[in-house]
């Protein structure tokens, strides 16, 4: 009899620790389930995020990932506020590839927190290097309805830091905890402010640099050749090599088109290489000169503010923003014309011209090739003795 009973006592413990194990097991496969899915919320949110600098639209579902509240809000304002920035500069990324290393997620009662940091490599679009973004991103999510929620983010960037101080400091609020949806949205607004003001700076700025560049080559142009006449303007300048190539436009009696290139000794000394003249545009407003300059070739022309309608005898206004070329092996090149008075294109390429499109702001077709005749004017470099 004790034999028997002494069995069943084995049997029940057997029983008992294999059930126990059996449980642990299950336990921690179920972790890892969760973990899988912790995992796959937070890249889909980091994906949809930056994808946001690669499309310039503020919302890419991310937002569905996230449980609205301040916290969430903040980040997401943030975000907004630098793809703005991205607009009015007009950047945005060409591609990015993401590389997340989870260093830690702990699960419990339906909670769990994320440490992980990315490793980010990216392109802008007009921009030929890649660049790279490493930071650390701590998470707090919730599971709803069995959904991972993302409840909290944090990362240690000087950026957002920054971001939230001077939020803080705007909304007057002694604590960050004690912020508002209203004070971001107050914020946000004045921060879109600061980014045109920023822009419009950046602008003048520039103009001014421009302006004291151009008449710089001017006055090298007009001394190096003895010119006399002032009736000339300096339509467009652009970088090649060491220096610059400069359109000159000659007005009053005798007008002609001149391109010339300066080659940089200092940061205001510059040197004369040489020039070629171009035939002016004409009624249809737009012309195309041809240079082949050692492997490459330069398209140049003036570019009136009116066009000629032959079906009625009148002038339209031609206000261009961009010329699209189509060059004779099928490849595109566009050119930013808006509020230039000249164009000067450089093509690393000995190459030639099948077809010219002008458009204006609207994006419609003000001029073409056919206009002139479907014919470009060559032109011959004459180096300076």
């Amino acid at each position: 009899m004790k034999k028997i009973i002494l069995m069943l006592v084995v049997f029940i413990l057997l029983f008992t620790i294999v059930g126990f194990f059996y449980a642990k097991e299950n336990k921690v496969d179920n972790d890892q389930v969760e973990i899988k899915e912790i995992e796959k919320v937070v890249k889909q949110f980091l994906s949809d995020y930056f994808q946001g600098f690669e499309t310039l639209q503020p919302n890419n579902g991310e937002s569905n990932l996230t449980e609205n509240n301040v916290n969430t809000y903040v980040f997401e304002m943030f975000k907004r506020k630098n793809i703005e920035l991205y607009k009015e500069f007009d950047m945005k990324y060409a591609w990015f590839k993401l590389r997340p290393n989870f260093k830690e997620i702990s699960v419990s009662n339906k909670q769990a927190q994320v440490e992980m940091s990315l490793d980010m490599s990216y392109q802008l679009t007009d921009v030929n290097t890649e660049s790279g973004l490493y930071n650390n991103f701590y998470f707090d999510l919730k599971k709803k309805k069995d959904i991972w929620q993302i409840v909290h983010i944090d990362l240690d960037s000087d950026s957002f830091e920054n971001y939230k101080e001077e939020l803080r400091k705007e909304s007057k609020r002694d604590s960050f905890d004690k912020i508002t949806k209203e004070d971001i949205d107050a914020f946000h607004i004045k921060a879109l402010k600061d980014i045109k003001k920023l822009k419009q700076q950046i602008e003048e700025e520039r103009e001014t640099q421009d302006e004291k560049m151009n008449e710089t080559l001017k006055k090298i142009i007009m001394a190096s050749y003895e010119m006399r006449r002032k009736e000339n303007e300096v339509l467009k300048v652009k970088q090649y090599g060491g220096g610059y190539f400069v359109l000159m436009h000659y007005k009053g009696e005798g007008s002609s088109l001149g391109l010339y290139y300066l080659e940089k000794k200092a940061d205001t000394d510059f040197e004369v290489k040489g020039s070629s003249t171009g035939e002016q545009a004409r009624s249809m407003g737009f012309g195309v000169n041809r240079l082949v300059f050692g492997n490459d070739t330069i398209l140049f022309c003036n570019l009136n503010d009116s066009t000629w309608i032959p079906e009625n005898d009148t002038r339209k206004e031609t206000n261009y923003t961009k010329m699209v070329f189509e060059l004779e092996n099928g490849q595109k090149v566009t050119e930013d014309v808006k509020n230039d008075k000249g164009y000067i294109v450089i093509l690393n390429e000995k190459t030639n011209v099948k077809d010219v499109e002008l458009f204006n702001g609207e994006n419609e077709v003000v001029n073409s090739y056919k206009d002139i005749g479907s014919k470009l004017e060559e032109a011959t470099f004459f180096e300076k003795p």
